[in-house]
């Protein structure tokens, strides 16, 4: 699952015809692969929740709140970002995801439902109490293109589909001036054909494939 940068960086300027022109600088081109790298991971996680998972822990504030940047882990290339939570839990208490409009004042009650939601650049966690150890399986995003150290650090993507932030990166620099839009058009839609089949191998699993009915046992009677 991984690239060097400068390796994406050359096929980027193959696909744009642009080894050695002044037309695009390197900080504008690492931008647009890092925009794109990040772009395409939440496609990915979106299409299924499993690929890039973490569990970690956070502890409650004054408010009963856990700032979302403490689902973040480790740091410089090996730094992970919090995307979304799969669950959250306190020991044998696993709390269900609500909606603020619930809970606008956040009780402290312990016979509250075990319930979270998000609030800003936080999570609500209710009942509310400070100090509380909670443990979050959370999606996380690799550490984007563009803030890696150096151009030989890895870029972390999918085998054989890193062509896909190539095409995103040279379309996007093609749409500079829109001078290029057809060029642009063109790689975008080798992007997407690719990005189809990327989405179809990730939506597959491992488990065994099972047949299922599309009725319901009780309109049978049965309760087995």
């Amino acid at each position: 699952m991984s690239m060097a940068r400068s390796t994406l960086l050359t096929l980027v300027d193959e696909m744009a015809d642009a080894n050695g022109s002044p037309r695009w600088g390197t900080t504008l081109k690492n931008q647009l692969l890092g925009e794109a790298h990040w772009r395409e991971w939440k496609d990915l996680l979106n299409a299924n929740r499993m690929l890039r998972v973490q569990t970690c822990t956070a502890t409650t504030d004054a408010d009963g709140r856990i700032a979302k940047s403490a689902l973040n882990a480790g740091s410089g290339d090996s730094a992970t970002y919090f995307y979304r939570i799969l669950s959250l839990s306190q020991g044998n208490w696993f709390y269900q995801p609500a909606r603020y409009e619930d809970y606008p004042v956040s009780p402290t009650d312990l016979a509250q439902p075990y319930v979270w939601y998000e609030y800003g650049d936080q999570i609500q966690v209710i009942p509310a109490a400070q100090g509380n150890t909670v443990t979050a399986v959370v999606n996380q995003l690799p550490q984007r293109a563009d803030l890696l150290q150096s151009n030989n650090s890895t870029v972390i993507f999918p085998d054989g589909y890193e062509l896909i932030l190539a095409y995103e990166t040279a379309a996007s620099m093609f749409t500079k001036g829109a001078s290029e839009t057809g060029a642009a058009v063109e790689l975008l839609q080798r992007a997407q054909a690719l990005r189809d089949r990327l989405h179809q191998d990730v939506r597959i699993t491992t488990r065994p494939i099972r047949v299922g009915y599309s009725d319901d046992k009780y309109e049978w009677g049965s309760t087995y």
